[in-house]
């Protein structure tokens, strides 16, 4: 959009640091190293920023009014001066986000001229809040998925930010995944029902990679031929509050595979905890 001249200025919002580092990663592919270094800057909370991308990072407001695209968290949205102005944005991970987290991106691409100038047909024409961010010159692309798990909220059954965005306004849904496998794939789409859901041509034949022999109690469930194993381990599921289950044998024997995993693979990202 700004290579093409169809935005002068794009915000890029994610819910977490680690979504936020990936727009910086995707961006240095999709520019190229040098000019994400001159177009972009990644704002927010330093700690969490990966420092290894090309992207630079800065709380500077005087610098990042200087770039074209920048890229931030929800939460590091405070940081950025309301007098920045976005004629684009670009809000991720809204399936696990409620509607505030949606809508705290839009004081800073509010077009105030366009509110005057609707503001006597603001009641009777707009029927919701994303309409009238519409109305008020506001360009903003939703992405997420509304199949995820639901946000923490105070109500039972909060809706996503997604699914209010899939109420009111014109969307596309997209089918094809990049990161799972085949076979696992299909296995989410048919557990989640998304209605044709399936791996990339590049992803679909992707299996694990191991760096040592795996441990031979571990060597029918870890199996790098296959993508999903099952296994039964007859533990005994138990509340845990009003509406959360445990199985203390399952856990503990997911924690040993993870650790086998770790130890055999070359996947870093494995959490045993």
């Amino acid at each position: 959009m700004v290579c093409g001249g169809y935005a002068r200025k794009v915000l890029l919002v994610a819910f977490t640091n680690s979504a936020a580092n990936e727009f910086c990663r995707e961006l240095s592919i999709v520019l190229g190293p040098d000019a994400a270094k001159f177009l972009c800057i990644r704002s927010g909370y330093a700690p969490d920023a990966d420092t290894n991308l090309q992207t630079p990072f800065s709380n500077n407001i005087e610098v990042v009014r200087t770039k074209k695209i920048v890229i931030c968290t929800t939460q590091s949205l405070r940081r950025l001066s309301g007098s920045i102005k976005f004629d684009n944005m670009i809000i991720d991970e809204t399936g696990s986000e409620r509607l505030e987290h949606l809508l705290s991106p839009f004081t800073l691409g509010i077009n105030q001229l366009g509110v005057n100038l609707i503001k006597d047909s603001i009641s009777y024409e707009t029927n919701n809040i994303i309409e009238l961010a519409s109305r008020s010159g506001i360009v903003t692309t939703v992405v997420g998925d509304p199949k995820q798990s639901r946000p923490i909220g105070l109500a039972d059954y909060d809706l996503s930010a997604t699914e209010c965005v899939l109420r009111c306004t014109k969307f596309d849904t997209l089918f094809t995944i990049h990161r799972l496998p085949d076979k696992l794939a299909m296995l989410v789409d048919e557990f989640a029902d998304y209605g044709g859901l399936r791996a990339a041509q590049d992803i679909a034949a992707r299996r694990l990679k191991v760096n040592k022999d795996i441990d031979i109690e571990f060597r029918s469930i870890i199996n790098p031929d296959e993508v999903i194993t099952w296994a039964d381990l007859n533990g005994t599921e138990e509340m845990a509050g009003p509406s959360s289950w445990y199985n203390d044998i399952e856990s503990k024997a997911c924690v040993k595979i993870c650790c086998e995993l770790k130890s055999s693979t070359f996947q870093v990202n494995i959490n045993c905890n």
